[in-house]
């Protein structure tokens, strides 16, 4: 009886393990930022059309030591609502 309630708490310890490292992939993920370089290109339009863009709030981005930087995981949301017509939110 021993070993299986030890076998089902060593398995519930390994979905923890998995549920937590996932949770820390995508915090990962969160924090990958595009210079405007980056996004322009994958864009395919000039960087300064991509500035004019960010100053008039049409891109999310913010400033960091006076350079411009896009969360990827918001640049990939805002790039899939254009596609499918949805305004950004």
């Amino acid at each position: 009886m021993k070993i299986e309630s030890l076998a089902q708490t060593l398995l519930r310890l390994i979905g923890l393990e998995r549920f937590i490292r996932s949770i820390m992939n995508n915090s990962q993920d969160e924090l990958r930022l595009l210079t405007l370089k980056d996004a322009a290109e994958n864009l395919q339009i000039s960087k300064r059309t991509l500035l004019r863009m960010i100053q008039k709030k049409d891109v999310p981005a913010f400033k960091v030591g006076g350079q411009w930087r896009i969360r990827e995981s918001q640049f990939r949301r805002w790039v899939e609502q254009k596609e499918n017509g949805f305004p950004p939110t």
